[in-house]
């Protein structure tokens, strides 16, 4: 999905294909990998550990917001990772994980 996503990103940012100043260069850069990542456990499901239908639809949300190049859409994508990644550790134990508990 990854191969379908990226050319879309190097269309409505210049930056990524290194047209522009550094520090547009590495934000856009950052911002398309964190994005591609979350698309990535979105659709697999598993984002440190498995994660139910409505955290998957979150994940993938947040991953659409970071493929965006504006500053609002990459805050709003990197705070619901965050806030994703808290529930993850604190509610999921390694024992869930080893079980494959949901």
């Amino acid at each position: 999905l990854a191969a379908f996503v990226v050319p879309y990103m190097f269309f409505f940012s210049d930056s990524l294909l290194m047209q522009g100043g550094w520090l547009d260069t590495i934000h856009v850069t950052a911002s398309a990998l964190l994005g591609i990542y979350l698309l990535s456990c979105g659709i697999i499901g598993w984002f440190f550990g498995r994660i139910g239908w409505t955290l998957r639809a979150l994940l993938i949300g947040a991953a659409l917001g970071m493929l965006d190049a504006g500053l609002l859409t990459d805050l709003l994508g990197l705070g619901v990772a965050v806030a994703m990644f808290l529930y993850q550790k604190r509610f999921v134990t390694a024992e869930d994980i080893a079980h494959g508990k949901d």
